[in-house]
């Protein structure tokens, strides 16, 4: 016996849609895939980069001992205004990862804080490393990089 969800459907008795439980086959869906886990076509069909790879390849062209904005590595992207997009690509890499992520800064020049508070002492700890100087928690203008 078919159920009535709180959005009207009709939902079979393990939860799947009436129409599955009546035999028809279930529409596909994408699934939900984490950040910077984009599906992507063969590499013989020549299609578009994915957003994720665009700025990937802009991340990757950051020199060292400078620093740009999230907003800039959008807009290098091709993706403006979606310097949040940038933000949560980065926070999806993983540990090991040899994007330079630390290269990229907020609009004020200084690091974003972010629920972990050992990655911003990481964050500033490879900058200054490469030869980033700060002004309290500002980096210096003179290393902004911007093609």
């Amino acid at each position: 016996m078919a159920r009535r969800s709180s959005r009207g459907k009709a939902r079979g008795t393990n939860g799947r849609a009436a129409s599955v439980a009546a035999g028809r086959p279930a529409a596909k869906s994408a699934g939900n895939r984490p950040l910077g886990q984009t599906r992507r076509a063969p590499a013989d069909t020549g299609s578009e980069p994915t957003p994720a790879d665009r700025i990937h390849l802009v991340l990757t062209r950051i020199p060292r001992g400078t620093v740009t904005t999230y907003g800039t590595v959008a807009e290098l992207a091709g993706l403006p205004r979606q310097a949040r997009l940038v933000g949560r690509m980065l926070s999806a890499l993983p540990a090991r990862s040899r994007i330079p992520w630390h290269r990229v800064l907020n609009a004020s020049l200084t690091i974003s804080p972010r629920g972990d508070p050992l990655g911003v002492a990481e964050q500033r700890r490879r900058l200054e490393r490469e030869g980033v100087r700060f002004s309290g928690n500002r980096v210096a203008r003179a290393h902004l990089w911007s093609p």
